[in-house]
């Protein structure tokens, strides 16, 4: 099907060419009316449909490895998270003051930390990694600031994306925590033990400060009161059980923030704790 240009008094002329220039700012589909009035200082910045059919084509390799990087960096992420839980110290825990039990952990913790330390990752791994994102990150942003808004700004891009995928854009720099809390009241495992929930994928759930749950591997997310939160006993069932009210949920999640400071600075763990009952609160009843 031939596409026609929607530009003001263009209407019905055929689209010829679509315009690659990374920092143009007008509409990159172009009829030949555009090329004179918005493309004519980079006419060689054009290309005609099937040649940009092809050449789109060639492009998709750059995103399977994008992919794979991804995934490569999500998977990482996760194996990082296990470590440091797995060594994750009380700083106020007084050694005399250990029963016998709590000491063999105690040490067992410091024992993997030395071996960590004897493989050379923190003195020679980690600086060259930390070097590399830092400048794949400033990349990453300058090319950002050089691509074209036209589309995103007037068409709502992001909206539509997620309207149409089970995939959605998740804002990263939003605080998280594992989500780490008890069956809702109505499970018919009684919902008295915390524990940690996963995803269909393998990886751990976060619960960002919005009230949402999460999954990095899968780039999903879904508000907690529609989440659908099945346990072992719930699965054998075939029953799933939701949070009924907003004071079921702020309850659950009342031991689980305490003990989430491990997790934040204590300033951020304050932040956590504040957002997420202001917002729990505010989009329960929208």
């Amino acid at each position: 099907m031939e596409l026609k240009c929607n530009q003001n008094g263009h209407q019905f002329s055929p689209v010829q060419t679509i315009c690659c220039k990374i920092d143009c700012q007008k509409s990159r589909p172009a009829c030949a009316q555009c090329m004179i009035e918005n493309h004519h200082n980079h006419i060689k910045e054009l290309k005609s449909i099937y040649v940009f059919k092809e050449w789109s084509q060639s492009k998709q390799i750059i995103y399977q490895k994008l992919k794979s990087l991804q995934n490569d960096l999500l998977e990482f992420v996760s194996e990082i998270d296990q470590l440091i839980r797995s060594v994750t110290i009380d700083s106020t825990q007084i050694m005399e003051n250990c029963n016998l039990r709590e000491l063999e952990e105690f040490v067992n913790k410091f024992i993997q930390l030395d071996q960590i330390e004897r493989t050379g990752v923190i003195n020679q791994t980690i600086p060259i990694l930390t070097q590399a994102i830092t400048s794949f990150k400033q990349e990453i942003k300058s090319l950002k600031g050089k691509t074209n808004s036209f589309y995103y700004n007037r068409q709502n891009f992001g909206k539509i994306q997620t309207q149409n995928s089970n995939k959605q854009v998740l804002d990263l720099s939003k605080l998280r925590m594992l989500l780490i809390i008890t069956c809702p009241p109505d499970c018919i495992c009684g919902h008295l033990e915390m524990r940690r929930w996963h995803c269909n994928c393998g990886q751990s759930y976060y619960l960002d400060e919005d009230g949402n749950i999460i999954c990095l591997k899968c780039q999903t997310k879904c508000f907690i009161k529609d989440f659908k939160f099945q346990c072992e006993k719930a699965k054998q069932k075939q029953v799933h059980f939701y949070f009924r009210s907003c004071s079921q949920v702020l309850m659950a999640l009342a031991s689980s923030i305490e003990s989430s400071d491990l997790q934040f600075s204590e300033n951020n763990h304050l932040r956590f704790a504040s957002s997420i009952n202001m917002n729990l609160i505010k989009r329960w009843n929208e």
